[in-house]
């Protein structure tokens, strides 16, 4: 929540079992990145928000006239970590895109903030807001990070009560304000339907926090995720603060190779929407396997996915329904990737 660095004082002490996982920002062993830190190279340029209820288990319950997390706004996810943050509400989402696709390379490739606090006391006490991470090479399937939650299942962590960090493992918000949480693609390695060298899109998915099985969300080995809850205020859920990138698929030298630019023509271009566009190759396209085209807007939301056939000369039908305007074209086939700029007139 935002508000929440107004509430140290009222925080109860919660009890845990033993610690496991990497500690807080600032002790030895802490995965915890601060923002200022030079291995980000980028960060997230853009974020839909699809808020969440400020109490799931009561969708009537209004905070200052909302029955939704309304803190914040989409844009204070973008750029680098502020503190400032947009609050998604119970099982809330945000959509992230950025200007470079995000590879696998050494070591954690992304980093996740959120604006969670330290406790007056006890030491080793925090007050956080969790989230699931989701990643998409095509802004249409997502594969979710393994996360893992030890902090006991009872008694329910109530609204103002604390974590402990070391119980907490790829769960966005397991750190405080300034520091993210890093996520490896490589532990995504053994997953389908995604290529960890071309990352596209990344989902922050809030874990609701309340243990009751009818609204549980559960970590990887199907325990439920105990946060705290419920947060009924604008600002509750989690609070996405930045996404700073470290890896992108430019930077990494093993990533599988691009389709070579000069190796792609696209024409017409502009072209008219509802109408055909040409897709041809100068090397032997009918190698090629696989193909997969995906038309994303400028803001990296996902207008078309389509899979075509081999052949020497595809033929691509652009959406009618698109507005007149740029658009991004990613060509894949074999692990290799291609992209152009098109523009599409929908004028009469």
């Amino acid at each position: 929540m935002t508000k929440k660095i107004l509430l140290y004082s009222f925080l109860p002490a919660c009890i845990f079992v033993q610690a496991q996982y990497a500690p807080p920002a600032g002790e030895n062993g802490s995965t915890a990145i601060h923002k200022d830190s030079s291995v980000f190279i980028a960060w997230a340029t853009y974020c839909h928000a699809d808020r969440g209820y400020i109490k799931l288990t009561d969708t009537t319950l209004a905070y200052e006239g909302y029955n939704r997390a309304t803190q914040g706004t989409e844009e204070d996810a973008t750029g680098p970590a502020d503190g400032i943050a947009v609050s998604l509400g119970d099982a809330g989402e945000a959509l992230l895109s950025f200007s470079e696709s995000i590879a696998d390379g050494e070591g954690p490739d992304f980093a996740v903030f959120e604006n969670g606090f330290p406790a007056m006391e006890p030491p080793g006490q925090y007050f956080l807001e969790l989230a699931f991470v989701e990643v998409s090479s095509d802004g249409n399937h997502f594969v979710r990070f393994p996360a893992f939650s030890n902090t006991p299942a009872s008694p329910q962590v109530k609204t103002f009560d604390q974590l402990d960090p070391t119980l907490l493992h790829n769960l966005a918000g397991k750190y405080t304000v300034n520091y993210g949480v890093p996520f490896d693609l490589d532990d995504l390695k053994d997953s389908t339907g995604i290529d960890i060298h071309c990352i596209t899109h990344i989902k922050i998915v809030d874990v609701v926090g309340m243990v009751h099985p009818d609204y549980a969300r559960c970590d990887s080995r199907g325990l439920p995720v105990n946060d705290p809850w419920p947060t009924p205020f604008n600002s509750g859920g989690f609070d996405l603060d930045a996404m700073g990138i470290i890896h992108t698929r430019k930077d990494i030298t093993n990533a599988p190779p691009d389709i070579a630019e000069e190796s792609l023509r696209v024409f017409p271009n502009p072209v008219k929407a509802g109408k055909q566009m040409n897709l041809v190759f100068e090397d032997e396209p009918w190698l090629l396997k696989e193909i997969m085209i995906t038309i994303f807007d400028i803001s990296g939301k996902n207008m078309l996915t389509k899979e075509l056939v081999a052949l020497p000369d595809l033929m691509l039908t652009v959406p009618s329904e698109l507005k007149s305007g740029v658009y991004i074209l990613v060509f894949r086939s074999d692990n290799r990737i291609s992209r152009r700029m098109i523009r599409v007139d929908n004028r009469p």
